[in-house]
């Protein structure tokens, strides 16, 4: 099809010498039909190359427009990632609304399905780790917008190697008898809480923490 649109617009220039010299009018009686018509033609022709040449080119600025909207445009917030500083209750933001919250910073815990004792430092609202966590975990997509919680393990319990785990909400128990929250063991225990408080039935959090949780 291009090369036909090619020669066409190749005999243009003679098509137009030749009926410029035999259809211009000898004298007044030749009509001025004739020769509008002759010209008519060519001028069909020329916008019909014209438009031939134009339509690729808006094609591709229409194409172009529309990738730059979608480069632009912002992402919506369910697109948002979560820093990875933030997974594991690792934010160091104030946590201030506590809805769907049970449990508060420096109580003792026992997990239902596991057994083990542990002390909470942390918790977030709703789940923050890596998916491959998630999978690796077993953890049910419909749990983890329920509040999960950052635990010191007790290294009577699972150990030796100190170790934190972050629980779902629904795995936790509070039925921990007070000798045994007393007596939680953990390296890292003094840097997170300063003795334990058996008014409370807690530990008493340290300055920073308590920053980090007003209102636990």
């Amino acid at each position: 099809m291009d090369w036909v649109v090619l020669f066409l617009i190749l005999a243009l220039v003679p098509a137009q010498f030749l009926l410029s010299t035999f259809m211009a009018p000898k004298d007044a009686s030749v009509s001025s039909r004739d020769w509008r018509g002759g010209h008519g033609l060519l001028k069909r022709l020329e916008a019909a190359w014209h438009s031939y040449l134009q339509q690729p080119t808006e094609q591709h600025t229409s194409s172009t427009a529309s990738t730059s909207r979608q480069q632009t445009e912002p992402p919506t917030t369910h697109n948002t990632r979560i820093d990875r500083q933030e997974y594991y209750a690792g934010s160091k933001m104030p946590r201030r609304d506590r809805t769907g919250v049970k449990f508060r910073v420096g109580q003792v815990i026992r997990h239902k399905r596991y057994g083990y004792r542990g002390i909470i430092i942390g918790w977030d609202t709703f789940a923050k780790a890596p998916d491959g966590w998630f999978e690796k975990m077993g953890v049910n997509k419909e749990h983890r917008s329920d509040p999960f919680y950052s635990v010191l393990v007790d290294t009577r319990d699972r150990g030796p190697r100190p170790q934190t785990t972050y629980v779902w909400q629904g795995n936790i128990d509070v039925d921990v008898t007070d000798s045994d929250k007393a007596s939680i063991s953990h390296p890292e225990k003094g840097r997170y809480f300063h003795v334990y408080e058996r008014r409370y039935g807690a530990y008493v959090p340290r300055d920073w923490l308590r920053r980090r949780y007003p209102r636990d």
